[in-house]
């Protein structure tokens, strides 16, 4: 699915906050300012079948 998305920044850690602009859900963050070196998806809107596949992509879980 496709769609417009809405985002918002979080202060100070430099954050942008993307949502989906029909439902509301959290699809991803990424890093703003002069560092952007970091992007997360939030992988609960995928179905377990699609994510059994990225297997070799690294998970990282810690303070943005």
């Amino acid at each position: 699915m496709a769609g417009a998305t809405i985002s918002y920044d979080r202060g100070a850690r430099r954050v942008a906050f993307h949502r989906c602009a029909t439902c509301g859900v959290l699809i991803h963050w990424t890093r703003t300012g002069d560092i952007k070196d970091k992007t997360g998806v939030n992988m609960t809107n995928f179905a377990p079948a699609d994510i059994t596949d990225i297997a070799g992509v690294p998970v990282v879980s810690d303070d943005v």
